[in-house]
């Protein structure tokens, strides 16, 4: 008989160490077996081609125990979930990173597209007629490039007196007269300004400015002026002067928008001719006694002049004459003097222009004159101007020159008023 403890020892070492070598021998079984297993594949990544020996059963396994990991936009042939086979070739088709920029907002896009349109197609983007796409659509796919859709906008254009509906991918308002061919004045400009960034359904408008001067004259009023004088008695007057206006010549800048005037600003003001005022003169003198010698025949009828020409007369008055002609003695002025040579009656002076107090003979009365005893005639005449010391029965006969007047003096003539 065995005792309780060396039966079962003895129990021990028939059935468990056994059992224990058989496992160990086991586990030694798998891992040689495994070594001598594995499979060589080769992985192509991009220009790299890298040769692994595993184990594993699927591709994904093999490239994560190779620590070639692939990015989420990657593409592996075969999928990962493939299993290992013998000299398998893996590829790896790396996703390209681009910017992509449509209607001014920008992203980031992997992508394995060839070139710039397939890029759109696998976006799923669309392009109307009128929009574009920079690079062009054939240009192949690089890494870290931008690709800015240009999407054309409606605007609605008027300029030089027309309107255009635009369809354009410009940027601004001047990017698009430039590519409407628009050639803008240095005065030129736009509402919006040239710099505003264009939207759908903008109106743009070109307004042409243009610049010229332009003259008036405005015409500046003379003054009137009295003055006395003891050539005419009390209570008479006369114009020793006629007035005459002045005129300034005014330029102004007139700016145009679109052949409309906006604005004008005086360029300059010039006096071009001054204003000659009007004098008048009033007299101071006494009224002196008539002469005994001058006597007055109120009753018309019938004369014969020198040459024995009739004519009719509505009176006849018997009267003192002196003489004037141009020279300074007489009228007062010189060449060149406003209204030299010109008349109170506004004619001009010369002779058969006879000065007469118009109380007495009305200026623009046609007369006769000739000596009260008949040796003499003076002729056919007009009360045509005033003069000094010219009143009552009194004329003063124009000579063309100064030695006539010398020779006249003072004389007794009758003066018919025809």
């Amino acid at each position: 008989m065995f005792k309780a403890g060396e039966l079962l020892k003895r129990k021990f070492r028939r059935y468990v160490v056994p059992a224990v070598a058989l496992v160990v021998l086991a586990a030694i079984t798998l891992v040689v077996c495994a070594a001598v297993s594995k499979k060589e594949v080769y992985v192509h990544d991009g220009e790299n081609v890298t040769v692994i020996k595993t184990g594993k059963l699927t591709v994904g396994e093999a490239l994560e125990e190779a620590e070639i990991i692939p990015g989420a936009f990657d593409v592996v042939n075969p999928s990962p979930d493939s299993p290992i086979e013998v000299g398998m070739e893996i590829h790896i088709t790396r996703a390209i990173s681009l910017m992509l920029i449509d209607g001014g907002e920008s992203r980031e896009v992997f992508t394995q597209a060839k070139t710039v349109g397939m890029l759109l197609e696998s976006e799923g983007i669309t392009l109307s007629e009128f929009d574009g796409v920079l690079p062009a659509p054939e240009t192949p796919i690089t890494q870290g490039m931008t690709v800015e859709l240009k999407r054309s906008k409606v605007i609605e254009y008027y300029g030089d007196g027309g309107y255009l509906s635009v369809h354009t991918q410009a940027a601004t308002v001047g990017d698009m007269l430039t590519g409407l061919g628009v050639k803008m004045g240095e005065n030129d400009f736009t509402e919006p300004a040239q710099d505003t960034f264009l939207t759908d359904g903008m109106t743009v408008r070109l307004v042409r400015v243009t610049k010229k001067n332009v003259t008036n004259k405005v015409t500046v009023g003379y003054k009137i002026e009295e003055k006395t004088t003891s050539a005419l008695v009390k209570g008479k007057t006369r114009i020793a002067q006629n007035g005459k206006n002045g005129i300034t010549t005014e330029t102004y800048e007139v700016t145009f928008h679109d052949g409309v005037e906006v604005e004008k600003t005086l360029v300059s003001s010039v006096v071009t001719r001054k204003p000659v005022n009007k004098i008048i003169e009033k007299g101071t003198a006494e009224k002196p006694k008539a002469s005994a010698s001058v006597q007055n025949t109120n009753s018309g009828g019938t004369k014969s002049t020198a040459k024995g020409e009739n004519f009719s007369y509505k009176k006849m008055i018997v009267c003192r004459a002196t003489a004037y002609d141009l020279s300074y003695e007489s009228c007062g002025k010189n060449p060149g003097d406003p209204y030299y040579g010109i008349t109170a009656s506004g004619m001009k002076a010369g002779y058969g222009v006879v000065a007469v107090d118009p109380s007495v003979i009305p200026l623009g009365t046609k007369l006769y004159i000739e000596a009260a005893d008949g040796s003499w005639a003076y002729g056919y005449c007009v009360a045509g101007d005033t003069g000094y010391g010219i009143y009552g029965n009194r004329v003063d006969l124009f000579f063309n020159t100064k030695q006539e007047v010398k020779n006249f003096g003072i004389r007794n003539v009758n003066v018919y008023i025809l």
